[in-house]
């Protein structure tokens, strides 16, 4: 019997160790790879290196910030989109610095928290994603026949897909909106981005390192050019054609940025869509035109595949980006803005002479740049300087929920939002509203176009521009006129929404006259266009 009982507690004890690792596992499943957390900035990724037989190295704060740290070993990082990103050890120097982790501070999508509170994901893990699915892009093509992609073109390519969006301002694409509306002057990121690259390079001393990699300054052009989607000639290099479309395609738009935004957006607004990238990747090619230029092409069975990301992106404007409650929201925002007297402004060292900048003009000095994040919604809403108590006004408003009033919502049918006419005529409608009722109005439009281009006036259906193969290895595109729209584009996305919102709640009777004033000038502009 002692025989017996002492092998039964053996056996027990053994059973009993065996359950408690396995719940541990289970509880916590990175461990099982990961051995210590490596922080980085004020939030965390898991971190290791792939020579250690992913242990992590030291979180002393000496070897973080030391000159010496070796690049020399791959870093991997936890992500819930993506699961574990393989990080170059060059990329991981650009992440290290102070303009890259600036992106921590910008909100992917702006103000749309205000609607959807989980909506506060930032542009530094976007960023992140789009140069770990420039790496899933690079090593599939290099399965096509005949491709040579190099080692430094891989690189410069995930370098451009990381440092794609430096150049954001705060508020997302709201910042551009009032710089245009307060000099006239068209702000474009993309050309932010690329001047802060190279500052980026110069101030934390990184030429060394990317000489190291193979990345000269004929490379580094190609990394901007990559960025602007915008093919360029070089003295030495031969890029492909090809891989100009991977980061920023201004053919169709079908580019991983947008992959990469349209999976971790509709993932924290809650909204159900499936762009799944594994399908777009099982499909992808190089294909040549007529001229011989090679593109990114995809198979034939890719078709309702391609079709379905337009609709997405469309159903993602509709119900996220362009959600009515975010527009008022925006156009509040806009407005505090624009209150900033011109007394705010930043003192910048240059030259030993010190220069001063006004808020709309922070972009022209990058040091200045590198301040703006939407902190400055803080910076407003508790200062208590005269120069912005008009605009913290407007704030206040945003967080207590007492937004401005929607007075009017119709369709303008056939109409282009981007059109100047179109966007002067209802201008002169706020100036004729605002005086009548002694408050400011504001005319918003909502057009859900297909252009995905950064161009897309030019642009109106990149679907005619998106190359596909079939078996036999002839190279099409989709004829458009023989596709139905209703089949594949939802018929609220078709046409041009006019929203007029007002800053105060007007009296019933004044309410319904300034509908009908709006619905007579909707009904002219109508005629005119």
């Amino acid at each position: 019997r002692r025989k017996l009982w002492s092998k039964f507690e053996y056996y027990l004890g053994f059973i009993l160790q065996f359950i408690y690792s396995c719940g541990e596992t289970m509880m916590n499943p990175v461990e099982t790879i990961m051995v210590k957390e490596k922080r980085v900035g004020p939030s965390s990724e898991l971190l290791c290196n792939s020579e250690s037989d992913f242990e992590c190295g030291s979180d002393t704060e000496s070897e973080m910030c030391s000159e010496d740290v070796s690049y020399e070993s791959t870093t991997y990082i936890n992500d819930p989109i993506h699961g574990m990103l393989e990080v170059h050890p060059l990329c991981k120097a650009v992440i290290d610095t102070l303009e890259f982790q600036r992106l921590r501070s910008l909100k992917q999508c702006g103000i749309s928290h205000f609607v959807y509170p989980s909506a506060v994901h930032t542009r530094f893990e976007h960023s992140l994603g789009v140069s770990h699915l420039a790496l899933q892009v690079i090593r599939k093509l290099k399965q096509n026949p005949n491709c040579e992609i190099s080692e430094t073109e891989s690189l410069c390519v995930q370098l451009a897909g990381l440092c794609h969006d430096l150049g954001h301002g705060p508020f997302s694409h709201s910042w551009e909106q009032y710089v245009q509306e307060k000099t006239g002057e068209k702000y474009e990121h993309e050309n932010m981005s690329i001047q802060l690259f190279d500052y980026l390079i110069r101030e934390n001393k990184l030429n060394d390192s990317f000489q190291r990699y193979g990345i000269d300054e004929e490379h580094r052009k190609f990394i901007k050019d990559l960025i602007l989607g915008k093919p360029a000639e070089y003295k030495t290099l031969k890029p492909k054609s090809y891989l100009f479309e991977i980061v920023a395609n201004k053919q169709n738009g079908l580019d991983i940025d947008k992959y990469e935004y349209l999976m971790r957006d509709s993932y924290f607004f809650g909204i159900k869509i499936d762009p799944n990238f594994g399908r777009y990747l099982t499909g992808i090619r190089i294909i040549e035109d007529g001229d011989k230029n090679e593109h990114i092409g995809y198979r034939d069975k890719l078709e309702s595949h391609i079709i379905s990301i337009f609709k997405q992106r469309a159903e993602m404007h509709d119900k996220a980006y362009k959600h009515k409650v975010c527009l008022r929201i925006e156009t509040m925002l806009l407005d505090a803005l624009s209150l900033i007297e011109d007394d705010f402004k930043i003192s910048i060292e240059e030259n030993s002479e010190v220069k001063k900048y006004c808020l709309w003009e922070w972009h022209k000095n990058l040091k200045a740049f590198l301040q703006l994040t939407d902190q400055l919604f803080e910076t407003i809403l508790f200062s208590t300087e005269k120069s912005l108590s008009k605009a913290k006004e407007i704030v206040l408003r945003i967080l207590n929920r007492k937004h401005y009033s929607q007075i009017y919502e119709g369709t303008l049918n056939n109409l282009t939002a981007g059109n100047e006419q179109l966007n002067e005529e209802l201008k002169q409608i706020e100036k004729r509203l605002s005086e009548k009722y002694s408050a400011k109005f504001c005319c918003r439009l909502k057009k859900l176009e297909l252009a995905q281009s950064s161009n897309d006036e030019e642009c109106c259906d990149p679907l005619n521009n998106v190359w596909f193969i079939n078996k036999e290895s002839i190279v099409y595109k989709i004829d458009r006129q023989k596709l139905d729209p209703a089949l594949w584009l939802p018929e609220q996305t078709r046409c041009t929404k006019l929203y007029v919102f007002c800053s105060k709640n007007l009296q019933e009777e004044n309410r319904n006259e300034a509908v009908q004033t709006i619905e007579q000038e909707v009904r002219l502009i109508s005629q005119n266009f």
